[in-house]
């Protein structure tokens, strides 16, 4: 595999990581230095699909790591917290408003 390809797949396998909620994989690959906060053509992240799908453990994990961008705006206009407060997802929503991260 050319070195480009595997970045992209590497850069592949974190936003279905994401997406499937393995955490343990996200966690391998934050580790093998993927950047967490790469967005798509769409201008969607990682943290945007984990939140959207009310994965919570993975959203603990990619705030924890302070390198994303918790305002990022896909090209709909919505950041990472639309859909878990439109969905109640009250536990996910509570980790974007933590006090901690009011400086993002």
């Amino acid at each position: 595999m050319l070195p480009c390809q595997e970045k992209w797949f590497t850069i592949a396998q974190f936003y279905n990581a994401a997406k499937l909620r393995q955490k343990n994989k996200i966690q391998r690959l934050l580790k093998r230095g993927v950047e967490s906060d790469l967005s798509n053509p769409r201008k969607v992240t990682p943290l945007w699909i984990a939140a959207t799908n009310g994965h919570i453990e993975v959203v603990r994990l990619l705030l924890e790591t302070k390198s994303v961008n918790v305002n990022a705006t896909s090209v709909s206009g919505r950041s990472p917290i639309f859909y878990p407060a439109a969905n109640r997802h009250e536990e996910i929503v509570l980790g974007f408003l933590r006090p901690e991260r009011a400086s993002d």
